[in-house]
């Protein structure tokens, strides 16, 4: 029989085979090595768990409509609530009102968690539409919704405003309250608006107006009064305190009821300094409260403050507003002590940039609230107001919807973690380097007026902050979902 045409009698083809084989098993079992190896040793990201502290829920659109249909029902509007009276027929406590803004995330967390401590929510939803009486109405499902469907949905009156891109236009104020035919056309699309959506009136907040037509104002709100009072509705108007420029019995005289911005005592124009001292607190409520009805004014409370980049040698002063938890992330940063002010009694530190350039923050928080509430409950206000929700130390919710002279500094030691975000640096490519932290402090009390005197923060609160990094100016970053691609990849780079 003739030898298999593959048949090697030496057996080297035959070693040679087996060798190859071998060498290919060990090949895969060297891949295969490799790979479980990269699942051992490879760096491995740090167990970050990224749970939102917010309570959000998804909104079905159809079920947002229908609730905020409800809430716009004619039939359906709420009157202004009347606090339970004690037996001599005066109010047992002071209403509770909280100023809501849309364009602030932070902001429809607070109404989402404090709606229940709220007896009335004055949101920004109207803006003056020009100098004729149109208005410009912001659609806020969310925050309707929630409104809606809340246990006991307090009434909504919304804030009357002539703010854009952070400012207050008094120009076009001006115009309008100097032309009486757009007042009156003002007016009757408020009433239109009030009917319409359900609303329990109106917070007029119009600011920066020249002395002119400031001396107008109270006319504009009296007519709005005049026409929405058959209604069941009511007017309210916000003014500035120590402002001789305002008449506060003009304005009294005109509104249902006077909202008095109890803060300000240093703004982002002036000089660093207390945002509401004590001090100067007590001075101005006293002052005010004695052309004002005290039975019809809501005292509206800060919970802000101001960070003051200070003037040096090449480049003026600035100022930026600053809510709680920015006040205390920035502290945190910078290493810096929060100090309670012997004499103002608000909280303040300094520190210095990354620019070298010395920055003084001054705050408000739980302690200042506290303290302005307690000596302001004798004089029994119709009311307290949070301005605004979102920028506030939660602690204050404490001492909302108490009893007049009920309010104690009990439960301000431990502070929620913040539900915000602090970016830092620049670039589309986004690092968690730390997750949120709650806080601690300390308070003293002092014996003599039972105020609290003095506020050591132990630990700052702090928020997600996100470094962004990969900014080069000139170039281009391109990313691929899959690829990349021998063809297409070495032309889109080019």
């Amino acid at each position: 029989m003739d030898d298999f045409v593959f048949h090697d009698p030496t057996g080297r083809r035959a070693r040679r085979a087996n060798f190859g084989v071998g060498l290919l098993v060990a090949l895969a079992a060297l891949v295969v090595a490799g790979f479980f190896a990269t699942l051992a040793f490879a760096p491995r990201l740090p167990n970050l768990q990224m749970k939102d502290p917010r309570d959000l829920r998804a909104l079905h659109v159809e079920t947002a409509h229908r609730q905020i249909r409800a809430l716009r029902a004619g039939q359906e509007w709420r009157r202004l609530p009347k606090p339970r009276a004690t037996a001599a027929g005066s109010p047992s406590r002071p209403l509770s009102v909280g100023f809501y803004v849309s364009w602030d995330e932070s902001s429809r967390v607070s109404l989402a968690r404090n709606i229940d401590k709220l007896d009335v929510v004055s949101p920004q939803w109207i803006g003056l539409d020009g100098s004729l009486g149109r208005v410009n109405v912001t659609s806020d499902p969310q925050a309707e919704a929630m409104i809606a469907r809340a246990k006991n949905p307090p009434p909504v009156m919304p804030m009357i405003h002539n703010a854009h891109d952070g400012l207050s236009d008094g120009p076009v104020a001006d115009r309008l309250l100097m032309n009486p035919a757009a007042r009156t056309a003002l007016v009757t699309n408020l009433v239109t608006l009030a009917q319409q959506r359900g609303y329990a009136g109106y917070v007029f907040d119009l600011e920066n107006m020249n002395h002119t037509s400031l001396a107008d104002y109270p006319a504009l709100v009296a007519e709005a009064r005049a026409a929405l009072k058959p209604l069941g509705r009511e007017v309210w108007v916000s003014v500035p305190v120590a402002d001789d420029a305002w008449d506060l019995k003009k304005f009294a005289a005109a509104a249902d009821s006077v909202v008095l911005m109890a803060y300000d005592q240093h703004w982002a124009a002036g000089k660093p300094g207390p945002a509401a001292g004590q001090d100067w607190y007590e001075a101005i409520i006293e002052q005010d409260f004695k052309k004002l009805d005290p039975a019809h004014t809501i005292v509206a409370l800060g919970d802000y403050g101001y960070d003051w980049t200070l003037p040096d040698a090449t480049q003026p002063g600035r100022a930026d507003t600053e809510v709680f938890y920015d006040a205390t992330q920035t502290a945190h940063d910078a290493e810096a002590t929060i100090q309670l002010d012997d004499n103002a009694l608000n909280p303040h530190y300094a520190y210095q940039d990354d620019d070298g350039r010395k920055h003084e923050v001054w705050f408000l928080d739980a302690a200042t609230v506290f303290n302005q509430i307690k000596v302001t409950d004798p004089f029994r206000p119709q009311g307290y107001a949070l301005w605004r929700m979102g920028a506030e130390d939660p602690g204050v919710w404490k001492f909302f919807r108490q009893p007049y002279g009920a309010v104690q500094p009990k439960g301000l030691e431990t502070i929620d973690p913040s539900t915000g975000v602090d970016f830092e640096g620049t670039g589309e490519i986004l690092h968690v380097s730390s997750t949120p932290t709650g806080g601690t402090r300390t308070i003293e009390i002092d014996p003599d007026n039972g105020l609290i005197s003095g506020e050591t923060y132990t630990s700052t609160p702090t928020s997600y902050v996100i470094q962004r990094y990969g900014a080069h100016p000139g170039y281009v970053a391109l990313t691929f979902d899959d690829g990349p691609d021998g063809r297409w990849t070495p032309k889109i780079l080019d």
